[in-house]
């Protein structure tokens, strides 16, 4: 197979798998039997071999930035909360403002969740996402390498 036109993801090597398949020529006489250029599907196998750890990689990569971003939110989360309660802190030493300063600081420690809470909200949907992506191309990878493994079997036989 030309080295340039070597595909460079899994599904591109599943699609050129399906053009050698439907190119195949049927041999006479076979029940449907059919010539593939079997160093070209050697060659596509094995660069979903290579692929799918790399496609793996990602998925992991993804699941990490996740985990990281919902870290960072609990700390912003953390950090809001503390400089509200030194405030409020502060503001306890005189009698006219405390009532004010409670009230400050609970708008501001309810508006730290909520956002904490919107923001690993946001977080997970939009990770899970892409882990659900990531899945369904790996499924379909997997289903078709499966597909073709069987008709590889079938025709061998």
């Amino acid at each position: 197979m030309d080295e340039l036109l070597m595909p460079t993801t899994t599904e591109e090597c599943l699609n050129r798998m399906e053009d050698l398949l439907n190119k195949a020529v049927s041999l006479p006489l076979m029940g449907g039997k059919c010539v593939v250029d079997t160093e070209e599907l050697r060659e596509l196998v094995e660069e979903i071999r290579v692929n799918l750890p790399t496609e793996i990689r990602q998925a992991k990569i993804i699941a990490n930035d996740r985990v990281q971003i919902i870290s960072k939110a609990k700390q912003d989360a953390e950090i809001t909360l503390r400089v509200a309660e030194e405030a409020k802190k502060r503001m306890l030493s005189q009698d006219e403002i405390i009532k004010a300063a409670q009230i400050k600081a609970n708008e501001i420690l309810e508006a730290a969740q909520q956002r904490s809470k919107e923001m690993r909200a946001a977080t997970n949907q939009y990770v899970d996402n892409l882990l659900r992506e990531h899945e369904n191309a790996l499924g379909q990878d997997l289903a078709g390498i499966k597909k073709l493994r069987a008709n590889l079997r079938h025709d061998g036989q």
